[in-house]
């Protein structure tokens, strides 16, 4: 094991070269290309000093009982111009050349023997690049920015090939990208989620799916052997025993749900005190009642389902009728409060 003091900055990225005997680190204003050398064994003394010449500040001697390792940094040359705040991500191509993302949302082509910038595509994205990674059944990249859920795919002359924007908004901006061995593709995003998609990489779907801030409200769907769970993050997620099967964005942060016990309805209270129904089919909302200036903690459906009881942050419980009409819809009608 080695350890080398770098910057005084977090280091947000770094991989190991490929194919020489370098490890590469992303941090503010900086990219560093670290050598990797193994000392001759006859400097294997615990506690004695390092040699001559390995003082530099730039080289460090490790001693691993076994081996004394020699860390020796080389900084990229960057247009004093163009210098990004930071060196946000790498990626390699097939002749082992580095590429970079940056805070000023451009990508850059390095030389790894000068530390030189070979090629440069600048405002790639509108915002910093947090993901590229390097395809090698298409030899293209693809690059992606937290501030978007837009992928962008890249030639290897830096060339745009392909925009997707059909990526659903909800799951946030793009963390991470990475492919298996058979090309397909997999994305990280921002709000908990990993998508997946063919080797055509044009449709995307949920390989996983979470919330991104807390969970508040869970509740049983027991016709259906399913449930569903909402949050602040403003989001209803229906799920079976394996994954999600729909989601819906709402207005407003979502504390507690209950699914009626015949119907296919479900009532959602939110933090400001209002409630809401919806068909959970269709997901369809049918109705809105606001009761309170304070957030709903809890819902449930009366047993035959003809009753909704509503408790607040307020220490009130409001109860709820419910008829159906003639034309099979219903009605929610409010019965009165309990104040405990």
């Amino acid at each position: 094991m080695a350890q080398q003091n770098t910057f005084p900055d977090p280091i947000l990225a770094m991989d190991y070269h490929p194919n020489q005997n370098l490890i590469i680190t992303c941090s503010k204003e900086s990219l560093a290309f670290w050598s990797v050398e193994v000392i001759d064994d006859s400097y294997l003394t615990n506690g004695r000093s390092s040699p001559s010449g390995m003082n530099s500040p730039n080289a460090e001697s490790v001693d691993m009982g076994l081996q004394r390792l020699k860390l020796t940094k080389r900084l990229a040359t960057f247009d004093l111009t163009d210098k990004p705040k930071f060196v946000t991500c790498i990626a390699f191509l097939p002749d082992g050349s580095i590429v970079s993302g940056d805070s000023n949302g451009s990508i850059v082509l390095w030389d790894i023997y000068s530390g030189k910038i070979l090629r440069v595509a600048k405002s790639v994205m509108d915002g910093a690049i947090s993901a590229i990674e390097f395809n090698h059944l298409t030899e293209t990249f693809f690059v992606g920015s937290v501030t978007s859920p837009v992928l962008i795919e890249l030639d290897q002359k830096f060339n745009e090939v392909n925009r997707n924007q059909g990526i659903v908004e909800v799951v946030g901006g793009i963390r991470t990208i990475a492919f298996n061995t058979s090309g397909i593709m997999f994305i990280g995003t921002t709000k908990n989620c990993v998508l997946t998609s063919g080797t055509n990489h044009a449709h995307f779907t949920f390989a996983t799916m979470g919330h991104s801030k807390e969970l508040w409200g869970l509740c049983v769907d027991w016709e259906n052997e399913k449930f569903l769970t909402c949050g602040t993050d403003k989001l209803l997620v229906y799920w079976n025993s394996r994954q999600a099967e729909w989601y819906k964005e709402v207005d407003y942060a979502c504390m507690t749900a209950a699914f009626h016990p015949r119907y296919e309805l479900l009532a959602v209270g939110t933090d400001v005190g209002r409630w809401f129904a919806l068909n959970s089919t269709t997901r369809e909302i049918i109705t809105m009642h606001a009761d309170s200036k304070e957030q709903f903690n809890c819902m449930a459906f009366s047993p035959n389902g003809k009753r909704l009881a509503i408790g607040g942050q307020d220490s009130g419980i409001y109860i709820y009728r419910l008829d159906e009409q003639d034309n099979g819809t219903i009605r929610f009608s409010k019965v009165g409060k309990c104040i405990l």
